[in-house]
């Protein structure tokens, strides 16, 4: 479970998230791990939009307030 993924705004858009997501998928397969589940902010939250398009583009599918990506079988 990841309850809060955060780049530094002026890092963003470079692809660092993306990179820290696969990282946290190479690290679950090595622990035959399955599954990632990730919380979203509220909706509130002024960026929800742009995170959730982002977990959308790295695999991840909605569940509500949190998102899951599976990651092996």
């Amino acid at each position: 479970l990841i309850q809060e993924l955060w780049t530094d705004p002026e890092c963003r858009s470079l692809a660092i998230g993306a990179r820290l997501i696969q990282r946290v998928v190479e690290y679950c397969n090595e622990k035959q791990l399955s599954t990632i589940e990730v919380g979203l902010p509220g909706t509130r939250f002024p960026g929800l939009e742009r995170t959730h398009a982002f977990y959308l583009r790295n695999g991840f599918v909605d569940l509500g307030v949190r998102m899951r990506k599976i990651v092996s079988r």
